[in-house]
């Protein structure tokens, strides 16, 4: 399942339409869930990205997640999804990060500091499996080519 934080804003919003419409199981942490206006069959939880004792149950079952956090407490929520089996995290930070004084810029370094912590962070468990190979082409004369004689 996937938890979209941020549930208010423009990009959580129009993300849920394209993963709800796509049949794809999602959940939606909000200060205020009870304020969302959720698509039929969505469920909310409360969740607020400033108190820890939120996310264990906002984390439960969820695997992937759609963040958009501040700073603060973004190392407890890191740790706590990682315990909760979350592999998968897109992060909507700015492009202002890039920028020469991205350190001294207050909006470019709230969105740093997330990067930081997320990169800072252990990696998620992972699968060893690999992609299957394609299959190989059975024995014997190539395609035919629609110009050949």
């Amino acid at each position: 399942m996937i938890l979209l934080t941020g549930g208010r804003g423009a990009v959580a919003t129009q993300l849920l339409g394209l993963l709800h419409e796509a049949g794809l199981p999602v959940r939606v942490g909000s200060r205020m869930p009870a304020d969302l206006n959720l698509p039929r069959g969505v469920p909310a939880v409360p969740l607020d990205l400033t108190d820890p004792a939120t996310f264990p149950a906002a984390l439960d079952g969820i695997t992937s997640v759609f963040l958009y956090a501040g700073p603060d407490r973004i190392g407890d929520f890191v740790e706590q999804a990682r315990k909760a089996g979350v592999t998968h995290v897109v992060l909507l930070s700015s492009s202002a990060v890039l920028g020469p004084g991205a350190a001294t810029d207050p909006l470019a370094k709230s969105h740093l500091d997330v990067e930081s912590a997320l990169l800072a962070s252990p990696p998620p468990p992972r699968s060893c499996g690999r992609a299957p190979s394609p299959p190989t082409p059975p024995p014997g004369p190539g395609p035919s080519r629609p110009d050949a004689p």
